[in-house]
């Protein structure tokens, strides 16, 4: 569970409310998971990932974490996805 906490807050820094768009978790699981297993640098893969699933809209809502904060539910499902298909590449 800790690690699931640091990914989402890790993932915050590349996806911000102010950002416009939502990210397809399926998609950024995909990409995120694909560049990991090639060795590319987590944060690189982070990055690139949130590019190639953004797409327009704000189809997102804030949710409160167990530690009060605030963090998008899109980015929640990335990192649930992310988990899901590459737990053991994810740092």
């Amino acid at each position: 569970m800790k690690k699931f906490f640091f990914v989402v807050a890790s993932f915050v820094a590349f996806a911000t409310p102010a950002q416009a768009g939502t990210i397809l978790p399926n998609l950024y699981a995909k990409t995120y998971c694909e560049l990991r297993s090639v060795g590319i640098q987590s944060e690189d893969a982070r990055r690139t990932a949130v590019m190639e699933s953004m797409i327009s809209g704000d189809n997102w809502t804030m949710v409160k974490r167990a530690d009060g904060s605030l963090v998008r539910s899109d980015i929640v499902l990335a990192v649930n996805a992310t988990m899901q298909r590459c737990s053991e590449l994810v740092k």
